[in-house]
């Protein structure tokens, strides 16, 4: 009896040390993971419900003058911009009249818009996912009327008006998907303490596999 208790204690001292011990192993901290950066989250999942986007400027019916307009966006219940270098990249499109869209990656800053021509325009945000499909809240839309340069009086200004502006109070088609070529005479720069910096407007990457791309947002609907 004593040999064979012998025999086990040696070939317990004989098995490595971490055989002997059992260590307790830290399990890797879990890595905590946006709902806008899921990619099997469409632009109707009830995840984005409550996002809302406003315009903070200009504001609506504004008359500007002919320098560059600054955009200010107020996001709420989206996570717009890459996490980390080469992550997804939520954002909105801001759409300057009938214009293909201009991607707007960051919120917390203001940014510039140049290359409008005298007269009426409208700015309209919609809040999308990574892939440009539009999310489908009911506060995901946006829209600004506004002047560049002297406004019109009289029945020359209504008709440009009208020819131009929506009526906020009825239903309005904005079409996001497909995305043309960026206008040439549109320019969108990030507003940073040194001064704007310009920002090439980003084309939309391939659609991938169950991607929308045909889409588009309807309000007042």
């Amino acid at each position: 009896m004593k040999h064979a208790l012998l025999v086990v204690l040696a070939a317990l001292l004989a098995l490595p040390a971490e055989a002997r011990v059992r260590k307790k192993r830290k399990r890797p901290a879990a890595v905590a993971t946006r709902a806008e950066d899921d990619p099997r989250r469409r632009g109707s999942s009830p995840a984005f419900a409550r996002s809302s986007i406003a315009f903070v400027a200009p504001r609506d019916l504004a008359q500007l003058d002919e320098s560059a307009v600054e955009v200010r966006l107020q996001i709420k219940g989206y996570a717009i911009g890459a996490p980390k270098p080469g992550g997804p990249v939520p954002h909105a499109h801001l759409i300057v009249d009938n214009e293909p869209a201009l991607e707007i990656d960051d919120g917390t800053v203001p940014w510039a818009l140049g290359g409008l021509s005298p007269g009426p325009h409208v700015l309209r945000a919609v809040l999308c996912r990574p892939w440009h499909e539009v999310v489908k809240a009911p506060r995901a839309f946006a829209m600004v009327r506004l002047w560049i340069g002297p406004r019109l009086s009289g029945k020359a200004g209504r008709a440009a008006e009208a020819a131009v502006w929506p009526n906020p109070r009825r239903p309005i088609l904005t079409h996001v998907l497909p995305i043309g070529a960026p206008s040439k005479g549109l320019v969108l720069a990030r507003i940073e303490q040194d001064g704007a910096q310009a920002k090439e407007p980003d084309l939309p990457p391939p659609a991938g596999a169950n991607r929308a791309v045909v889409d588009f947002y309807l309000s007042n609907a």
